[in-house]
């Protein structure tokens, strides 16, 4: 006997769903193209929302941060116009002072001890002012002094042309000196104390600006300092997004000498992007949990399920749906039907096989001998008038033929052991159903059957190799026109071999005889027996059927039946 392998597996199959022991990958491998499909178009969508959903609140979050920016750079840009203004008012409060003193106004009125360069010079270390020049309308310096020994600060600030040029005072400008940055405060000198009368020239005052004074505990600056030149580039910010003031220094005409550059982050920038940067983490680790639990739940609850359910129907065993129903759940009654189905399938298919193995006997058999024992009787009948013995023989084969059918039948039915369905030997059964088929048609029968080895096989055995020969001889005889049939049962050292060739002509008949279910009976019949079957064309046009058999041995009735 050999071991129900399908049994086996779908056993094993419940043990390892017992003891939890079931692959999710090789699980994942037995869905089906189109859940896959539809499982990973679900992630992708999941995924493709979470994602839009990170992606929402770190746009959000950066708006955030640019308005903030924005109100920052506003509210510091306030706070840098009034810081330059502040650096700037020296420069306007000496120039506005000493454009009204007499001894530059009037110098002729003025006492011999107090002199113009004198009262300059003092104004200049008062006010920390590196240099001033006292100009003539028509643009000639009247008076220079300066506190730092520089030649390039003997040269007037302004031009005659440019002098010419100007409207109003005071007037507030940048020049360049030497590779240094000064900012220049004019203002015209009044005629005296009143401010009425003609203007007598202008007072110029510079101040160098260095980065240096920008971070001084006196004018303190948050952020890094640039004073650039134009077309220079920033430096970058060490970290964005960060505050970036910017403020353009020209000169007299309106053309830029350098460009004060201020970029500043705040700490209120630092706790946003930490905190921009910690729910996009929180945010991950949640997407990232919930992905992981809904597989595992899909896992869990739908494809291990499935998974099982496929192989439950695969196997093809109803005993194997006993896990899924110890479970419980939703997925018991599932299961239940699953094992419904199963037994109502194996029901109908041994329903089937019932039918098929009945149609097969009998067609095989009680057709063909009844068939047999018709034609005799024909026969009989012909003879009745000319030979009165030959006509009482034929009936009485017809008889037996008949007899011994009507026994087949009933173990048939009854469901008995058919081992002993007869207890004709093979060639009684053969010569009785060709006596009878001659009688009734012009055909010669030649018949070589070793009885010994026909009783080397078991009754169920020699049974097939009556039917194979039945149908054969039925064939031959109703659908060939075959003068000669030759039937040989011989052994070959460990092998028997039934010939059955007849001289036929089944090229104008039907090819597979009947109702074209001999072959394919044949071929059941031959695999039962362990064998073979071939059917070919004979050298004169007919047709010779060859089953090859091996020889039943001590353990021949342990032969698949």
């Amino acid at each position: 006997m050999q071991p129900d392998t399908g049994q086996h597996s779908a056993r094993g199959m419940a043990w390892r769903a017992r003891r939890g022991g079931v692959d999710p990958v090789s699980a994942m491998r037995t869905v089906p193209f189109q859940i896959a499909l539809r499982i990973g178009l679900l992630f992708a969508a999941l995924l493709g929302l979470f994602l839009a959903a990170i992606g929402g609140i770190h746009f959000i979050e950066r708006n955030g941060v640019r308005e903030i920016v924005a109100d920052e750079e506003l509210v510091r840009g306030q706070a840098l116009d009034a810081f330059l203004m502040h650096a700037g008012r020296p420069l306007r409060l000496f120039v506005e002072s000493y454009a009204r003193r007499i001894t530059f106004t009037r110098p002729a009125e003025v006492s011999r001890g107090a002199s113009p360069e004198g009262t300059l010079r003092t104004g200049l270390r008062t006010f920390e002012i590196d240099a001033a020049w006292i100009i003539e309308t028509d643009g000639q310096v009247r008076l220079h002094e300066s506190t730092r020994a520089s030649a390039d600060l003997a040269a007037s600030p302004v031009t005659p042309v440019q002098l010419a040029a100007l409207n109003g005072s005071p007037v507030k400008y940048y020049m360049e000196r030497g590779g240094e940055l000064y900012q220049v405060v004019g203002h015209r000198l009044a005629a005296d104390m009143t401010r009425q009368g003609v203007p007598r020239g202008w007072i110029f005052a510079a101040r160098r600006w260095e980065i240096a004074d920008f971070l001084s505990p006196r004018f303190p600056l948050e952020g890094v300092v640039s004073i650039l030149r134009p077309g220079a580039k920033a430096p970058a910010a060490p970290h964005e997004p960060a505050i970036h003031l910017e403020r353009i220094f020209r000169d007299l005409e309106g053309r830029p000498v350098r460009i004060f550059h201020v970029h500043h982050r705040t700490l209120v920038l630092d706790v946003l992007e930490q905190n921009d940067w910690l729910e996009i983490a929180v945010m991950a680790t949640f997407g990232v949990a919930a992905c992981g639990l809904l597989i595992f739940c899909l896992v869990r609850w739908v494809i291990l399920p499935a998974a099982m359910m496929r192989r439950i129907l695969a196997a093809r065993d109803p005993a194997a749906t006993l896990p899924l129903l110890q479970r419980g759940g939703y997925v018991a009654p599932l299961a239940q039907l699953v094992r419904e189905l199963l037994e109502t399938q194996a029901r109908l298919e041994q329903t089937l096989r019932e039918r098929a193995l009945l149609g097969r006997e009998l067609h095989d058999g009680a057709i063909q001998a009844i068939y047999a024992a018709g034609v005799g009787i024909v026969a009989a009948r012909a003879a009745l008038r000319e030979n009165p013995a030959e006509a009482e023989q034929i009936l009485d084969d017809s008889r037996t033929e008949l007899n011994a059918t009507i026994v087949e039948l009933r173990t048939f039915i009854g469901g008995l052991d058919p081992d002993h369905a007869s207890d004709r030997t093979m060639t009684e059964a053969v010569r009785t159903m060709t006596t009878l088929l001659a009688a009734a048609h012009p055909i010669k029968f030649i018949l070589h059957i070793d009885e010994a080895v026909a009783q080397a096989f078991s009754p169920r055995q020699r049974m097939h190799l009556l039917q194979i020969v039945r149908e054969a001889v039925s064939n031959a005889v109703r659908h060939s026109g075959a003068h000669t049939v030759t039937l040989s049962l011989r052994r070959d050292d460990d092998t028997v071999t039934l010939h059955i060739a007849d001289d036929g002509r089944w090229a104008e008949a039907s090819p597979g005889g009947g109702d074209g279910r001999g072959l394919a009976n044949f071929q059941a019949r031959a695999q039962e027996l362990a064998g073979t079957v071939a059917r070919s064309d004979t050298p004169e046009g007919g047709t010779q059927i060859t089953v090859t058999l091996p020889y039943p041995s001590a353990s021949a009735h342990a032969l698949p039946l």
